[in-house]
């Protein structure tokens, strides 16, 4: 409203209130409602008139390019120096109108579905301008007949055009400020998000291709996307891309991308955004993917039941014949519908629920080739792909299982149906036989092997699912029945789907898998489960091997597709009394917990039955998880993936994980260990590190102080240091810390007490009796010496350890081992300057009561000090650039460097170091004990003098870009060595140097340095 006016008595002028302060509302007169029609303003009129090219809920741009444009939405901040509320206005005021989007209109305007039980089933629509009536082939075998349409006046009860809320095309200013204070009109920039949309149509579009390639191309390129629609797409391609996208995306991690992108896709929804029905649907269908926590009531069901409302009520479920004249949308319609037929099916199978779409209510038209084929064309024109045969194959085949998928439930899993006869389960599992029957010869091709596509891969794990399905309940009847013969059949599609996953996982293509391969590892990890349990010996151990399988391809597959935490907490609880306390964080060991063997038996004990009986509904809180115990089991949420690790024992009530700490517990405290428990495997061992330390990151952070680097540098031999002499002053502040001296930091925290009988430190320690660690090789790389990100004195470091892999392995000269590989990466105020990935062997602990005869003292071994030299041998041919001094040249020309170690120099190295291991500095041990001739140098230590003689020989000071190195054979204190180099080849991008460690012509340590 404009400042009230006077006028002036005195003057006769016209005098106008001014505001007594700066008002910044817009205001505006509204439109008298008066009479019996509505009308509109100005500003509603030119809306009106700019609607044709003032699209819906789009992405606006000037740019039409597909790869340079930069949406508008992605930045809703102000220009430099405008004022908050200038801001508020100038983004209101880039809201579009809202209306359908013409390119995805589904039928014609005006069609309404009501369905059977109405009169008026189904009215058409209205023929669009410049559309015939004229008869068509939709190319689906349908045909669309001629129809005289008659326009209907409008009767006084008729509600007039845009009156209805739903029809009012553009959001109010509160809504739309909500939804951008929010984030929800938030994108990112399209250039950061094409490789996850280039991931979804890649990994996610052939499975369920609900959308138009080629025409989302075109969207794109003209900003005409949905918000909705494109918020949904990069949710789910969120789930495919790398890290490095999702990243440049502005997120943190694929935990927080999939969360926020989501989170604005249900805020549109919400707000009635989108008017258009196909992309409406489109968009739900996507959201069905979110999988949140057990309190979140807007899961996988929640959108599936409102995705398929909302499909039904616009008819897709029914033959398109009737609702659209145009094949192409009839085609993406059946594409829609089938899509959403499928992804029901699975789920309610997963979930155990009922399935929400009947096939009698249904008559539209089986997915066609025809109906995909038309994404095949013009593949290098469209930068989202096309179409290949596969994907093709892939699409129909699942909806065809999916199909049978639903008899199996009806036949099986129906409440208040009689039990199934062998006749229906004969009908279903011949059914499913000439389904894989007629499968193609390309989706066969490599299952057995291994080397087949992810589609055939996908393909084989939902029929091997099916399979289980059909005969779990004469598997669970196992030894009842003396004729029955189907059981076998669930144990060898469990084993199937195992040597599936185990052969994605070697791929690298478990990742792309769709969320139905979790339900199929869960299935066959149940059927493995009671084979542990039934079996004996080699098939006991052999189903705990592809047990584990199924376990790590969760563990794998959880780190994209969230799994349903609350199944699989309920599953472990079953198994065993102190995992089940582990993971729940609860001291209730008096509470019955039953075992998998009671599961399957339906029986308990008399002493459990009457604790149970006996019991009030408070005190058996132990068989669900409380909130808190929740809270805590989404903590141990990667544990669950290590079970089987330690399952890898006797039987499936295994508690040997619990034994073997309480072992390594009481060695601690002094207590006597019975020689039962000791008897644990490399199996257990690896078990017992996968658990306590798989896909957790230990972090440290420490001060790369002078003192140490100074200290370092006079072991080794070198008092100078970058120009310093450093046996007068220490390193300076921003002194290059040089490869390899990072060693000398972060070493071992705890007391004499936390280390092993050795002297070793017990940090990532494979369990007893496997105690004895020796370092058996690694790789470090190095950042670009460009990015500034090398470590210097005085930088605050931190350092971030993981452990990767824990193998039990046997060999007939040094028996059972465990072989660990850990990696180290230590990030500097500039970023990441070093990944250090380091192996270990992990050996059987002494038997201190064996008698034995200590080895022969070492010969030819000199006293003295140690010694690190260039050999002063003068040789011809020698290279001009190479240093004044003469030097001893190898058959390639390289020089040869001798080095040789006295008990002190291990000693101080182990001091700095805080190396505890008793075999570099106490002899006695060491040839009593650990059965070596004299100390042993230090695997660390040969690794330094590498990079050393790398560094003076080839690098010109200079570091290298990564190392790959081997300890092949142990070196003694006393002995002389050389270090040389064997050989240089050029590689993609630099060269790589072969240098060796040997003593005698014997290789000790090998190495490939690149630079």
């Amino acid at each position: 409203m404009f400042p009230s006016a006077a006028t002036d008595e005195a003057t006769g002028t016209v005098k106008r209130a001014r505001a007594k302060h700066a008002c910044r509302v817009n205001c505006e007169v509204l439109p008298s409602r008066r009479g019996r029609y509505p009308r509109k303003n100005k500003r509603q009129k030119q809306l009106d008139q700019q609607r044709p090219s003032d699209l819906s809920p789009s992405v606006q741009g000037s740019d039409g390019g597909l790869l340079s444009h930069r949406p508008t939405s992605s930045v809703h901040t102000a220009a430099s120096g405008a004022t908050p509320h200038a801001e508020r206005d100038a983004a209101d005021t880039r809201i579009p109108a809202r209306s359908p989007s013409p390119s995805t209109d589904s039928a014609a305007p005006g069609t309404l579905f009501f369905g059977e039980s109405n009169f008026l089933t189904l009215v058409p629509g209205m023929p669009r301008v410049g559309e015939q009536p004229d008869e068509q082939d939709d190319q689906n075998g349908s045909k669309q007949k001629a129809r005289l349409l008659f326009p209907i006046n409008s009767t006084p009860q008729s509600m007039p055009e845009g009156a209805s809320p739903a029809c009012i095309n553009r959001l109010s200013v509160g809504t739309s400020r909500y939804l951008r204070d929010e984030g929800a009109l938030t994108l990112p920039d399209l250039q950061a998000c094409t490789p996850a949309l280039q991931a979804y149509f890649t990994w996610f579009h052939p499975c369920f291709p609900i959308l138009d390639r080629a025409e989302f191309t075109r969207q794109l390129a003209a900003s005409e996307v949905s918000y909705l629609l494109l918020q949904s797409m990069l949710f789910i391609g969120a789930t495919y891309c790398d890290n490095a996208t999702i990243t440049s995306m502005g997120f943190s991690d694929r935990t927080e991308a999939k969360s926020l992108l989501y989170t604005r896709a249900r805020l549109l929804f919400h707000a009635d955004w989108e008017k258009d029905e196909i992309t409406l649907i489109q968009s739900l269908f996507l959201m069905s993917f979110w999988r949140g926590g057990p309190s979140d009531v807007r899961d996988v069901r929640y959108w599936l039941g409102v995705v398929i409302g909302v499909a039904e009520s616009y008819g897709l479920h029914r033959s398109p014949r009737f609702t659209t004249r145009d094949p192409q949308k009839a085609r993406l319609r059946r594409r829609i519908w089938w899509s959403i037929y499928v992804r029901e099916r699975q789920a309610a199978a997963s979930l155990g629920l009922p399935s929400r779409i009947r096939d009698d209510d249904c008559d539209i038209e089986p997915l066609s080739p025809s109906d995909l084929e038309s994404e095949t064309e013009n593949p290098d024109y469209s930068p989202f792909g096309c179409c290949k045969p596969e994907h093709i194959t892939y699409a129909i085949k699942m909806v065809d299982i999916a199909r049978i998928l639903g008899r199996v439930v009806d036949v099986h899993f129906s409440p208040g149906r009689q039990p199934s006869t062998p006749e229906q389960i004969q009908d279903v599992g011949d059914a499913l036989e000439d389904w894989r029957a007629n499968l193609p010869e390309a989706m066969n091709r490599g299952v057995e092997d291994g080397t087949a596509s992810v589609w055939a891969h996908l393909l084989h794990l939902a029929y091997n699912h099916l399979r289980i399905l059909i005969y779990r309940h004469k598997f669970l009847r196992h030894g009842q029945d003396e004729h029955e013969q189907s059981g076998p059949i669930a144990v060898a599609a469990a084993s199937k789907i195992s040597r599936i996953a185990e052969d994605m996982l070697a791929q690298g293509t478990l990742r792309y898998g769709q969320m139905h391969l979790i339900t199929s590892l869960f299935a066959a990890l149940c059927i493995h489960a009671i084979s542990i349990r039934r079996g004996v010996d080699v098939s006991r151990r052999i189903a705990e091997h592809r047990a584990q399988m199924c376990l790590l391809g969760l563990q794998e597959i959880q780190k994209y597709w969230r799994i349903n935490n609350n199944v699989l907490d309920l599953f472990l609880q079953y198994l065993d009394v102190s995992i089940a306390q582990r993971l729940h964080g609860a001291t209730q060991s008096d509470a019955p917990i039953h075992s998998i063997a009671d599961i399957e038996s339906g029986t308990t004990s008399e002493d459990q039955q009457g604790s149970v009986d006996a019991a009030t509904p408070g005190d058996r809180t132990h068989d669900f998880p409380t909130p808190q115990t929740q809270a805590q089991t989404r903590v141990f949420e990667d544990q669950y993936f290590n079970l089987f690790g330690i399952m890898m024992t006797k039987s499936i009530q295994i508690r040997q994980a619990g034994r073997i700490a309480q072992a390594a517990s009481c060695q601690r405290r002094g207590f006597t260990v019975s020689s039962r428990l000791q008897k644990a495997t490399a199996a257990d061992a690896s078990s017992y590190l996968l658990e306590n330390f798989a896909d957790k990151s230990v972090i440290r952070r420490q001060l790369i102080d002078a003192n140490q680097l100074q200290k370092l540098t006079l072991t080794l031999g070198r008092p100078n240091l970058n120009g310093t002499d450093v046996s007068e002053n220490a390193p300076v502040a921003g002194t290059p810390v040089p490869p390899g001296y990072h060693l000398a930091y972060f070493t071992p925290n705890g007391t004499e007490g936390d280390l092993g009988a050795d002297g070793t430190d017990r940090t990532f320690n494979a369990s007893a009796p496997f105690t004895r660690r020796m370092w058996a090789g690694g790789k470090m790389q190095w950042a670009e010496p460009s990015s500034g990100a090398l470590l210097r004195v005085g930088d605050e470091v931190e350092e971030r350890t993981r452990l990767l892999s824990a193998v039990p392995k046997k060999s007939r000269s040094a028996g059972e081992m465990v072989l660990v590989e850990v990696e180290k990466e230590f990030w500097g105020p500039k970023g990441l300057a070093l990944t250090d990935r380091r192996s270990w062997v992990f050996r059987p602990e002494i038997d201190l009561n064996a008698a034995k005869e200590p080895p022969k003292p070492l010969e030819n071994v000199t006293r003295g000090p140690s010694s690190v030299k260039d050999l002063a041998t003068k040789s011809e041919g020698m290279s001009p650039e190479l240093p004044t001094h003469d030097h001893s040249l190898t058959t390639t020309g390289f020089p040869i460097r001798e080095l040789r170690w006295s008990p002190v120099g291990l000693f101080r190295f182990s001091a700095l170091t805080f190396n505890g291991h008793m075999i570099h500095y106490n002899e006695d041990w060491t040839r009593n004990v650990e059965d070596h001739p004299g100390l042993v140098v230090h695997g660390p230590l040969n690794l330094i003098n590498l990079l050393n003689y790398w560094r003076d020989i080839h690098g010109n000071g200079e570091g290298p870009r990564d190392i790959k190195y081997r300890a092949m054979s142990p070196l003694y204190a006393g002995e002389t060595y050389n270090i040389r180099t064997d050989g240089v080849r050029d590689v993609e991008g630099g060269k790589v140097w072969d240098v060796l460690v040997e003593k005698n012509g014997t290789v000790c340590m090998k190495s490939e340095i690149s630079a």
